[in-house]
């Protein structure tokens, strides 16, 4: 048995075989995706791996986020592994509980905690999550069967689909040739929606210029009287079309609905493409209501609850760093709204700008 801790060493074949197991071809646990993060500068990406008779058995993908200066950073750092960990033999507890121990081992001292955001069913090895101090914590989410487009569109209640032909009616458009002031346009939508709303940190620009770059990705923006009103990343692999943000100029507009169209194109996309299925990437936590989790309801997708595992590496850390968060979500919303109603009376000539 072998354990790798970087991906220095890790032959690039035996890596792509490992997602060819079924079920395991997750786009966030291969090479394509860790390399696209070395070139961040906000993040920290790790791999770990397993390979027993020079065959890779078990590997593990994700990074460490911090936000902010240095303050917010002690108390925002945390782990982040995206539909990992891949163990081919799920009945060998001990490659499996290496891989645990390799991941624990690095990231315990660096981190406040690790969450793994399932994206299959992991429940045949949960328990080995349970006894190394990760809890479980459900976690819904919706995935769209995609190989017909026909049922596909069959399954979306009849609202969403009125509300695609208005928006198309009334010259809303799909627009795939993206240019460079596209992406910033939409990213300031999205932008508004994380401060207004989500309350949560979002990616610089340079993320999303840079996954513009990528063989992986696919922007599809909303255009409506040559302005650019809202869209939806997409990330894939060979089966399935994630959603990796969406956002909308939705109550700016009475004649088309921008967050509908958006994903709509997603699964037009994924459907006209030949992919499989169509993951929505999350929707919420059962028992708490969520409007997120409504409108992807409309879409005809399959209601799953993989949930997510979290280890919590450092308690008082962890109850500081949610209240925090919290506090400063409330008051980053306040202070950019401040500056949004400031630059905005600029604009009419006000001599006062909040900067």
């Amino acid at each position: 048995m072998k354990i790798y801790n970087s991906s220095e060493n890790i032959d690039k074949k035996k890596w792509e075989n490992l997602l060819r197991e079924p079920n395991y071809n997750i786009f966030f646990q291969s090479e394509q995706y860790y390399n696209f993060l070395t070139i961040t500068e906000y993040l920290m990406p790790f791999v770990h791996a397993i390979e027993v008779n020079n065959k890779l058995k078990a590997l593990v993908c994700g990074f460490i986020q911090r936000d902010g200066g240095l303050f917010k950073q002690f108390f925002s750092r945390r782990a982040i592994i995206i539909g990992g960990p891949i163990i081919t033999n799920l009945t060998n507890i001990k490659i499996s509980e290496e891989l645990l121990n390799s991941i624990v081992n690095q990231l315990r001292k660096k981190t406040i905690y690790i969450e793994i955001r399932n994206l299959h069913d992991t429940s045949n090895y949960k328990n080995l999550f349970l006894i190394n101090n990760f809890f479980f914590k459900d976690h819904y989410n919706y995935i769209v069967d995609t190989t017909d487009f026909d049922i596909m569109k069959s399954r979306i209640k009849n609202n969403k689909l009125r509300q695609i032909r208005k928006s198309l009616r009334n010259g809303a458009r799909i627009k795939d040739n993206i240019t460079p002031i596209d992406i910033s346009r939409f990213y300031l939508i999205l932008q508004h929606l994380y401060k207004t709303k989500v309350k949560k940190p979002l990616f610089p620009l340079s993320y999303f210029q840079e996954l513009y770059k990528t063989s992986f990705c696919k922007f599809l923006l909303v255009e409506y009287n040559d302005r650019i009103v809202g869209g939806i990343v997409l990330l894939f692999d060979e089966d399935t079309v994630y959603e990796h943000y969406i956002c909308g100029e939705n109550k700016k507009f009475n004649k088309i609905h921008p967050s509908v169209l958006a994903t709509w194109a997603g699964l037009e996309y994924a459907a006209n493409n030949g992919f499989e299925k169509f993951d929505f990437m999350g929707a919420g936590k059962p028992k708490i209501k969520y409007g997120v989790r409504d409108f992807k309801r409309h879409f005809g997708g399959d209601l799953v609850n993989y949930g997510r595992y979290i280890r919590i590496n450092k308690p008082l850390l962890y109850k500081i760093g949610k209240l925090g968060l919290l506090i400063k979500g409330e008051f980053d919303k306040y202070i950019y709204l401040l500056r949004l109603k400031f630059d905005l009376f600029s604009k009419k000539g006000n001599m006062w700008t909040f900067l």
